[in-house]
């Protein structure tokens, strides 16, 4: 892969040697991004500087006033005739690249341990051409003793959003999610740790709950999360309106998980000690990627927690991915969420 600095062509990783990059390099690359999403992920990245990245979104940030999200799923899709990424693949990018998709040691991640590092990953990661820093709001821990301390940020944030001279302008809003509920034209949604109301029009929580169904299970397992990055917009009424989202299941530590069957194995993984972390796809899909990956073993072992096994199609690739684990002699750890989980306990 090659990198352009100050008008200058070097290497920016070795031949085969991406996989070596810390998990918060931009340019790291273990699989996880599958085939094809690897590819689209590198093209709408681009250094800019010593740790200075700008990423260029499907989902347009400024388009002309009336415009809203349309029929495109600008959360999990490129979009005909755009080569960028998608909300979800954006962040997971951010997960990814600020650690988060390690298990913790110890105590439990919290919120505020996640905006920590967030912060400093988008402090310096440019958005669609915008400045670095400037394009998105992790929202902050709330400080009971200090209440107004990040309401001149977020005012700033804020500023400039809506209809302005025939464009409507967007910027990115990061946070966990507290609640969802019905309005008479959709959902309004509700932040933990932030007081400012989004709402989400019905046309978007459909879309929502389309392209992710396991996210948004009527049971969840206690300790589970949502996290969501939205485009948002301010309405005629000064409220802020979701152009676009993309939610993404966590679990223990804030450790990502596809299904809630994941978020009960990720968190036997780390009651039972053991050091891990979760591959994600972004853009791409990958049949052999693992769901967690253990790394306190050698070589490190592969955790699957199989499902839907009485559907064809998925026993096929089931059978496929145990056949290549043969094959590359990768220990493997296997959960059928019918049974009991098996013994977690490092030998």
């Amino acid at each position: 892969m090659i990198r352009c600095r100050a008008g200058v062509f070097s290497l920016a990783c070795w031949p085969g040697g991406s996989a070596e990059h810390d998990l918060r390099c931009a340019f790291r690359n273990d699989g996880s991004a599958g085939p094809g999403g690897h590819r689209r992920r590198v093209r709408a990245l681009r250094e800019e500087g010593p740790g200075l990245v700008s990423v260029r979104l499907t989902v347009p940030l400024q388009a002309r006033a009336g415009e809203g999200g349309g029929g495109t799923d600008w959360s999990v899709t490129g979009g005909a005739g755009h080569d960028g990424m998608s909300l979800l693949g954006f962040l997971q990018y951010l997960w990814e690249r600020a650690g988060l998709t390690v298990a913790p040691q110890g105590e439990r991640r919290r919120w505020a341990d996640c905006h920590r590092v967030l912060q400093d990953v988008v402090s310096r990661v440019a958005i669609s051409g915008g400045a670095a820093g400037e394009g998105c709001y992790v929202v902050p821990p709330f400080d009971v003793s200090a209440p107004d301390r990040h309401r001149a940020a977020f005012a700033r944030f804020i500023d400039g959003l809506g209809d302005r001279e025939g464009m409507s302008r967007r910027r990115l809003l990061l946070g966990a999610v507290r609640s969802w509920s019905d309005t008479p034209y959709g959902q309004r949604l509700d932040l933990r740790h932030h007081p400012v109301p989004v709402f989400v029009s019905h046309a978007v929580g459909a879309r929502l709950r389309r392209g992710a169904p396991s996210v948004f299970a009527r049971a969840r397992p206690t300790g589970s999360e949502q996290v969501v990055v939205a485009a948002v917009t301010r309405s005629d009424a000064g409220n802020l309106s979701v152009v676009a989202a993309a939610v993404m299941l966590t679990g223990c530590g804030f450790v990502p998980a596809d299904s809630s069957h994941e978020v009960v194995m990720a968190d036997a993984l780390y009651g039972a000690g053991r050091e891990f972390y979760k591959p994600l796809r972004y853009d791409g899909s990958e049949d052999t990627l693992p769901d967690f990956v253990l790394t306190d073993t050698d070589p490190p072992t592969a955790v699957e927690v199989w499902g839907m096994g009485e559907q064809e199609q998925y026993a096929l690739r089931r059978d496929r991915k145990r056949q290549l684990y043969r094959l590359r002699r990768t220990p493997l750890i296997e959960w059928d969420p019918g049974d009991r989980l098996p013994d977690l306990t490092r030998r």
